[in-house]
């Protein structure tokens, strides 16, 4: 069968060309839902494991998503007992992995201390 100028497609060579665009639109999709995971919803594409997260307003007054980590940090008699950095968009998501790294690191949850 010959295609292009002058030549018509016949119906079953447009249908296949259809099935081939839709099997590579499939096989797209689930890279990309691989590579997201079933926790987040968002991922960069130069970064796969950074997460789109509302950073700041620029000189404009717009909100702005851009790739990013939460970084949450413990401190215990002015020296960092604890670190840690990952995808989550809430830091109230952030405290109880951080609290448990606490926990594996030193043995026990850290107390509230009169200042």
């Amino acid at each position: 069968m010959f295609t292009g100028k002058g030549h018509r497609k016949s119906v079953q060579q447009r249908q296949y060309e259809t099935l081939l665009q839709y099997a590579s639109k499939l096989e797209e999709y689930v890279e990309k839902v691989s590579i997201c995971g079933p926790d987040r919803n968002s991922y960069s594409k130069t970064d796969h494991s950074a997460t789109f997260m509302r950073i700041k307003t620029d000189y404009m007054g717009n909100d702005q998503l851009l790739p990013a980590y939460n970084v949450q940090v413990g401190v215990a008699d002015e020296y960092i007992a604890v670190l840690d950095v990952n995808q989550y968009r809430s830091d109230m998501d952030c405290f109880i992995p951080l609290m448990e790294e606490f926990k594996r690191t030193y043995g026990f949850y850290p107390g509230v201390s009169d200042c």
